[in-house]
This record gives structure tokens, sequence and C-alpha cells, in this order.
């Protein structure tokens, strides 16, 4: 179960947002999830985060009321700069009434879930009827050239705290399809990015270094990472055709009904047909 958590005054605001102008793969993530959620007026908004917490802030600038919910295992504490206090989730049930909320934006926390379905079925419950869903979430590639390098720098999924190595564009599909339609999945992110990104957690990982909390070693560290983060997006940018390492999808609710996927005579399932389809 969850509660709410305080804490005594940590870093400004000012210090986060320092650090987040220099993460451009952060800054990336924000672009895409913004362009997925549109304009916000009056909505209450809800964010359900591991550590993107400068993410939730950003996207709380935007438009509407919102409100943090975070796994509790996650490796720190306290309020969510810029919005308040966080309340903090245990993979139980959230702390929220029934219709709570207009939208709801899941940041990376499905892979980390163990009862995937039932973290679904929870934002379901806490959605009004009319209510959308925002899933950012890693994608599975059945062929990669950074799985060797990922295996040999041990950055593998269990040891960032995953339950999963993330999703086919189907497998999220079929996770979200019982409670919402889905209306788009998209993938982001390149190759040049996504190298680069597993050779910036490997330094951080052997040097001991946390950015996740403002100091200037940690900005330092994204300001020195940060044009060649901007040589790899462009990179990828001739790579349009190839599918990218992260996904989003956008679902709307509708009433629970657990449905069957019928199973084409290639093998595939509908949604695996009609989502390569949109990604072809």
């Amino acid at each position: 179960m969850s509660d709410e958590q305080q804490s005594s005054p940590g870093p400004s605001l000012d210090q986060y947002v320092h650090i987040f102008r220099k993460s451009l793969p952060a800054r990336v993530k924000l672009g895409e999830i913004a362009r997925c959620l549109g304009t916000l007026t009056d909505e209450k908004c809800l964010a359900v985060i591991a550590d993107d917490v400068m993410i939730a802030q950003q996207l709380s600038q935007r438009g509407g009321t919102w409100q943090v919910l975070r796994l509790s295992d996650s490796n720190s504490s306290g309020p969510t700069p810029g919005i308040g206090h966080t309340k903090y989730w245990n993979e139980g049930k959230f702390p929220f009434k029934d219709k709570t909320f207009d939208v709801i934006v899941i940041l990376d926390i499905v892979e980390r879930a163990h009862d995937d379905s039932t973290l679904i079925l929870e934002c379901h419950r806490v959605l009004k009827a009319a209510g959308r869903l925002v899933v950012s979430a890693p994608r599975v590639t059945t062929i990669s050239l950074l799985r060797p390098l990922r295996s040999m720098l041990g950055v593998t999924y269990d040891r960032r705290g995953w339950v999963r190595p993330g999703y086919t564009e189907s497998q999220l599909f079929n996770v979200l399809k019982d409670g919402f339609d889905v209306h788009e999945v998209r993938s982001y992110g390149g190759f040049f990015a996504e190298f680069l990104r597993i050779i910036s957690d490997t330094v951080k990982r052997r040097s001991g270094h946390d950015d996740r909390v403002p100091s200037a070693r940690a900005l330092r560290f994204h300001s020195s990472l940060y044009p060649f983060f901007w040589v790899a997006y462009n990179l990828d940018l001739l790579l349009f055709f190839s599918r990218g390492y992260y996904l989003t999808a956008v679902a709307k609710r509708r009433a629970w009904l657990p449905r069957k996927t019928p199973i084409l005579s290639d093998g595939r399932t509908i949604s695996e047909a009609v989502l390569n389809r949109i990604a072809d």
C-alpha cells in the first residue's frame, strides 16, 4: 500500500531544472510524452513514476492539475520538485478514489511492476469514464546490435531494477486491451542515442555517480555529454526507417472487458499485424 511521505527541504527546483536542461534523453522523452498528451486545460492528471521526477515536474507546467505517485522502492524519496507532496506506491492499490483523474501518464513503470496487469487495472479504476492513459516503456527488439554490448557492460534489465526487459508493440497492446482502446503505439529513440546512453550508464555505475540528486558533479556530467547526445540524435534522423528503443502508447478508457486475441493463419495476432503495418 502507499502513504504520503514528507521530508526536510532538499535541493531547489532551480538545481533540478539546470540538470534537466542538459539531459537530452530526458528532454526527448518529455517531448514525446507531451506530444501524446496534447493541450491540457482543467484536467486532473496523475504521473506514475520511478525516478523521472523532472519529467513529471515539466509536464505539470503544460496545463492541468498534477499529482505524483512514485514507486516506493525507487532510490530516492521526498517531494517531487515544483509539484509538492508525493504519494508512494508499493504495487498494491493506488491511494486514490475511483474515477479521480482525467489523464494518467505511466513513466517507465510497467517494466518494473511484478504484475503489470494489476497496474493497468488500477489505472482503469482511478480514471474517469472518458479518461486517457499514456504509457512510456522500453521496447524489446528481437535482433539488436546493442544486446551484446549491454551484456558485456552489465547494463541488463535486472541490473536496472526491471522485472522484464520491456515490451514489443503487440505485448504492450495486449496489456492495455482489456480496459482501453489503444489509439497509438509509437517507438522513438534510435541506435546512436541508445548506444551512448548505455556507455554513459556504465560510466555512472562504475564511478559510483548518482545524477538523480542535483549536484555540481551531476551538472558537469550532463553538460559534458550534451553535445555527444545532440550528435547521436541527429545521426538517428538518418535512420528514420528503423524503429526506436522506447515506446509510447496512447489509450482511452472504456468498460473493462477481458478480450481474447484472435490468431491469424500465419501465427501472428491481429494486433501484431496492425501494429506492424502502422510501423511500416
